[in-house]
């Protein structure tokens, strides 16, 4: 869409803390698109101490594209094809 402006806003998330982290300890955050819809993208998280690769959080967020353009009237919209498309290759 010319002219559009888009965000993907938050619609659900969740997470689970296995094992406790400390300042300055080195992590690996490993994100994966869980599941793409034509308005909703699903990412699966997690995260892993890197000096042994102990999972120590799983968790997901949801989004929803939405046009923006208009401040007060967001809207949830299919995402721009373009968009959709890169997207839909990282999955692959």
């Amino acid at each position: 869409m010319a002219g559009e402006e888009i965000l993907f806003g938050l619609v659900e998330s969740w997470c689970r803390y296995l094992k406790p982290g400390k300042y300055h300890q080195n992590i690996r955050i490993i994100t994966k698109i869980e599941k793409l819809e034509k308005k909703i993208l699903t990412l699966k998280h997690s995260f892993h101490d890197s000096s042994d690769d102990t999972l120590m959080v799983v968790g997901f967020e949801k989004r929803t594209c939405m046009a923006v353009l208009t401040p007060k009237k967001f809207k949830s919209i299919n995402m721009p094809e373009d968009i959709y498309d890169i997207l839909k290759k990282a999955t692959d």
